[in-house]
């Protein structure tokens, strides 16, 4: 497989230059990035550092000029002067050169547009294609006449020190005119062919790929499947529209991790129903002992504990240690399943609220006791200031302390709970069903459903679909007989 071209993009001096003659307006850009092989964006961004490089020259303080002893002065003077001097010979003399070779150079364009077109449509005697063989013999000289020295355009060229394509460009008129690529035409066939290749595979092939096998260009390819069969099918995205919500305060709890930065990850634990943040730490790691003191402090700040308790499979909340604390108070877990932090919806919320709240501290240093005073300040604002428009635009302190969202009997409906989670999983056919605070990490799947109808059963959870059902207008009534019968 061949290497794709590389084209050499310009020196910083030939970007000067190439610049220059843009600002001059004598050339279209066009023509002078076609002729440099650059794209104008890329000559528009050159032309625009050009402009702040030198605006920034021109802001800047130059330094005051140093004063320059009399002698020191005279002799740079006069070495400037006979500087002067050699330049402006040297460019007498080039400019004489110059003229020299523009005018050798018309002479011999005026000589072969006189005598071109009889050196080169003449016929080749048997003779003068033997001599046509041999370039070095072949000359041709402003006193020739038609037909005297005859030569192929290729040999005539030669002669001139030209190549064949500046010969005809010469001859024609057209000198310095820019050469066009044109483009490569594409027939009926190969368009049906490359349809087909993408009908076939099911249109999971790029223009690139398609472009390889072909032996065009990805644009061209694109442009024809863009005409035919249109954007490229996607796959449907279904709608989230399945909505959850829980009736009372302490039914499930939530913890979870997020890394703030500075070497600091902050641990916290949410009420399901109101959104109010019980509890947060910095800690330096997800160790089991931080979420167990963390729980704990919980536990015995609020007086209560929830009947359910939710968090991931992270290696702190999974340990013997967080596990035995949640039997202990006859706490439900609820581990959701692995990578989908998507069902820990509010609490990658409230997450998002914090790394937000932090932005003013990016890019420098935070202590400890900076970032808790933040922190602090970002909880209080969460809890008891902003109003939610999921709560009716209460806050989540006023929710969760009102007398409506108390959890009445709350001994009687852990039992009842647990004993709902067993029925529910002998219907589903769980092996131990009465195992409700200790569960099989290939059995969660089951758990989690026996919870969430036990909860529905107890009219502490509720969960619904959004989504509007999109029924026919004939489909009223079914088994109806007429002209429109959608009949089941």
């Amino acid at each position: 497989m061949k290497e794709p071209m590389k084209n050499k993009l310009p020196s910083p001096q030939e970007r000067l230059e190439l610049i220059l003659l843009g600002l001059a307006r004598r050339v279209p850009v066009r023509d002078l990035c076609r002729q440099a092989g650059v794209s104008r964006e890329l000559f528009y961004r050159w032309l625009r550092n050009v402009r702040k490089a030198g605006l920034r020259a021109l802001e800047a303080k130059a330094p005051g000029p140093k004063a320059v002893p009399p002698e020191k002065a005279e002799f740079l003077a006069q070495k400037l002067t006979k500087r002067v001097e050699q330049l402006e010979k040297e460019a007498r003399s080039l400019r004489k050169d110059r003229n020299h070779w523009q005018l050798l150079a018309e002479t011999a364009k005026r000589i072969i547009r006189r005598n071109a077109w009889g050196l080169v449509t003449a016929p080749l005697s048997k003779k003068n294609a033997m001599r046509s063989r041999k370039p070095a013999s072949c000359t041709a000289t402003s006193g020739s006449q038609p037909g005297s020295t005859v030569s192929r355009q290729g040999v005539f060229a030669w002669c001139w020190g030209n190549a064949r394509s500046t010969h005809w460009r010469w001859l024609t008129g057209r000198i310095g005119a820019i050469r066009r690529r044109r483009p490569m035409k594409v027939t009926a066939e190969i368009r049906e062919r490359i349809l087909e290749l993408d009908r076939r595979y099911r249109s999971t092939w790029d223009a690139h790929a398609i472009a390889y096998v072909f032996k065009l260009s990805a644009t061209t390819v694109a442009k024809i499947l863009r005409e035919f069969r249109g954007p490229r099918p996607k796959r449907p995205k279904q709608p989230h529209t399945r909505r959850t919500r829980f009736t009372r305060r302490d039914v499930m709890w939530s913890s979870d991790f997020t890394r703030l930065g500075w070497g600091w990850l902050l641990l916290t634990t949410i009420d399901e129903h109101s959104g109010y943040i019980l509890g947060w730490d910095l800690v330096k790691s997800e160790q089991a002992m931080a979420v167990l003191d963390h729980a704990q402090s919980i536990l015995d700040r609020m007086g209560r504990a929830p009947l359910v308790w939710k968090y991931d499979h992270g290696s702190a909340f999974t340990s013997d240690v967080f596990q035995g604390l949640l039997e202990s108070y006859e706490i439900v877990p609820y581990p959701i399943a692995a990578h989908s932090p998507w069902v820990n919806g509010r609490k990658e919320r409230d997450h998002q609220e914090v790394h937000n709240w932090l932005i003013p501290l990016a890019g420098r240093e935070a202590s400890r006791e900076e970032l808790e005073r933040e922190i602090d300040e970002e909880m209080l604002v969460r809890n008891f200031i902003k109003p939610r428009a999921c709560l009716g635009f209460r806050k989540s302190a006023e929710v969760y302390f009102s007398k409506d969202a108390e959890l009445d009997a709350d001994e009687e409906v852990r039992g009842w709970v647990a004993q709902g989670i067993s029925d529910e999983k002998s219907a589903l056919g769980v092996p131990d069903p009465d195992e409700v605070y200790e569960i099989k990490k290939s059995g969660e799947r089951k758990h989690r459903k026996a919870v969430r109808l036990a909860l529905q059963k107890l009219c502490l959870y509720e969960e619904w679909d959004t989504a509007a059902k999109e029924w026919p207008s004939e489909a009223e009534c079914v088994n109806r007989t007429g002209d429109k019968d959608v009949s089941f």
